[in-house]
């Protein structure tokens, strides 16, 4: 098949082909500015038929302009008070230790209707979700300030040997 179609052929094809579509995309999507180039002048510009475009008809939650819509400056905006916030520079961000020490509360908090076994699993899981940054993580302060927090709310005691430790 690709034996009878001469270079001649081929090329002649293509070039008709890049015509026509740069003909159909110039007509479809810029045919007001063509016509405009070319001096024409068509009848219908908006390309709304003239039924549509009659003023007696009135669109259905036509947008208004409001009376009062103007601009305004942003000294005109007030908010609230300006009150000094309890942020200062030496507040830190808040890291591994904080987010372990807050969900084991939560874990703790929950407890309360869980048996020790069980408690002790899903904290030893809580441990095993930080394992990655163990090295970030102050195990004391978690230990000391989690074991003061289980004391008050659990119905059970822990002592310090049953406390999981991470698992490197």
């Amino acid at each position: 098949m690709l034996q009878h179609i001469s270079w001649h052929h081929y090329i002649s094809a293509i070039s008709t082909l890049t015509i026509l579509w740069y003909l159909f995309v110039g007509l479809k999507f810029y045919r007001s500015a063509i016509f405009h180039f070319l001096g024409f002048r068509p009848s219908n510009a908006t390309g709304i038929p003239q039924l549509f475009a009659s003023p007696a008809i009135t669109v259905m939650g036509e947008a208004k302009t409001e009376e009062l819509n103007r601009s305004a400056d942003a000294e005109e905006f007030q908010f609230s008070t300006v009150e000094p916030d309890d942020i200062s520079d030496q507040t830190t961000p808040r890291g591994p230790t904080d987010d372990l020490t807050e969900e084991g509360r939560q874990l703790i908090d929950v407890a309360v209707a869980m048996n020790k076994p069980l408690f002790i699993s899903l904290l030893q899981t809580l441990y095993q979700k930080f394992s990655a940054c163990e090295g970030e993580i102050n195990h004391d302060k978690v230990f000391a300030e989690l074991s003061s927090y289980a004391e008050e709310r659990l119905p059970f005691t822990i002592s310090p040997e049953e406390w999981p430790r991470f698992i490197a």
